[in-house]
């Protein structure tokens, strides 16, 4: 696959415990590490963003390691370059697409779709 630009730590989030007043408290562990992938931005609605709203910020990735396991509730960060914009922030996985090649195929890849929350008008 051409194009890759970033390379990325995948985190599967964890509940394992309870803090003093009943809430979980989220723990990581790095599931893979510096795995190169290509990261594509998609456009945010145009109208919640001229009127201030929370919106999400949708990307798409796509990587060649086909037969790592994701799961909806994991996180990638982004780890190099060290000049993106986007460096050390996490995005949850939201769905996991395969091609339904096999593993050892070269036209076998899979496409991570992760979100990111933002505010359109920060202070």
């Amino acid at each position: 696959m051409v194009g890759k630009n970033i390379h990325v730590r995948v985190w599967r989030i964890t509940h394992p415990i309870d803090d003093v007043v009943g809430g979980a408290i989220a723990t990581g562990t790095i599931l893979y590490d510096d795995i190169e992938c290509r990261l594509t931005p998609m456009v945010p609605d145009p109208m919640l963003l001229q009127q201030g709203f929370e919106f999400a910020y949708d990307y798409r990735i796509d990587l060649r390691s086909v037969v790592l396991l994701y799961e909806e509730v994991d996180e990638v960060e982004i780890i190099k370059p060290a000049n993106h914009p986007e460096i050390s922030s996490r995005m949850q996985i939201m769905r996991v697409q395969r091609t339904p090649f096999h593993p050892d195929d070269s036209r076998a890849f899979t496409t991570i779709f992760v979100r990111k929350r933002k505010h359109a008008y920060q202070s």
